[in-house]
């Protein structure tokens, strides 16, 4: 219980534990930037010393006193004499060493091996076919420098396929079933998925029937719209008595809807009558 709560611990700080496979050290992942705690096995219950070594070199050293932090072990370092366990943080590569520790002048074993690593960065998937259109590779790029070892998966919509390589073959037959692919990157410290790219045989497929339900909606939208100029040319010819491009105004001034046969009547009788107006005033003033 006391060894699967400490690895609980390490994979909760972003680091991860192995063992080797004869068991001669502890390996312990830790992330650049990150912190991790490297913990001894087989710690006597009443400590009096501790030497952590990043072999062959003192790296933290305690004797009931203070404790004697060499080099980056200084900012970096914190020792735990309680347990034993000491906490290297703001990590960096070359933080990748292989650590020792000797508690009340004993060497503990197995060593552990701290690997420091970069995140993997977010993967991009690229696509090549071949000229005869049967089949398309697909890779998923990203620079992995300081990162590796890394792994690689596939998804096709929402089913992880078994491939574990950085490329996937695709074929015409399975790329006509599936819509999207996209792969995930990932190392003993991080993963990142890539963003979901359209099956290539899926756009073939499926090209024309997508199109056209396009140009069927374009053109009846053109249709409409031309029946709707139409009937307000015509009703404005109802109306004005006269078609649009005869009229002196525009269409957003009151008089391009007036009636141009009412409007040159009122304008004649105006005219009739304004001739008797001025026969009326002559008269009243003789």
């Amino acid at each position: 219980m006391k060894r699967s709560g400490s690895l609980m611990a390490l994979m909760a700080g972003c680091c991860f534990v192995s063992l080797a496979p004869a068991a001669s050290e502890i390996v312990v992942y830790g992330k650049v930037g990150d912190k991790v705690v490297l913990k001894p096995r087989g710690v006597p219950k009443n400590i009096t010393s501790i030497t952590w070594k990043d072999d062959p070199n003192i790296a933290m050293d305690w004797e009931g006193g203070e404790v004697d932090s060499k080099r980056q072990f200084k900012e970096r370092g914190h020792l735990n004499t309680s347990t034993g366990e000491m906490t290297l943080t703001g990590l960096i590569v070359n933080d990748s060493l292989l650590y020792r520790v000797e508690i009340n002048g004993q060497e503990l074993t197995p060593p552990i091996r701290l690997i420091v690593l970069y995140p993997v960065p977010v993967p991009t998937v690229t696509t090549s076919c071949e000229d005869d259109n049967i089949s398309c590779i697909l890779m998923c790029d990203g620079n992995t420098t300081g990162a590796e070892p890394v792994t690689y998966s596939w998804k096709s919509d929402d089913t992880v396929l078994s491939n574990v390589s950085k490329e996937h073959i695709v074929t015409k037959e399975e790329g006509s079933r599936i819509k999207m692919f996209s792969c995930e990157l990932m190392n003993n410290v991080s993963r990142r998925n890539s963003e979901p790219i359209a099956s290539p045989f899926w756009i073939q497929n499926n090209n024309t029937p997508q199109i056209l339900p396009k140009i069927v909606t374009g053109i009846t939208v053109f249709f409409s719209l031309l029946v709707a100029v139409v009937l307000l040319v015509v009703i404005h010819r109802c109306k004005a008595g006269v078609w649009f491009y005869e009229k002196g105004s525009m269409p957003w001034e009151a008089d391009f809807w007036t009636n141009e046969e009412k409007k040159a009547a009122t304008s004649d009788n105006n005219t009739t009558r304004q001739p008797l107006k001025e026969e009326v005033a002559e008269t009243q003033m003789t």
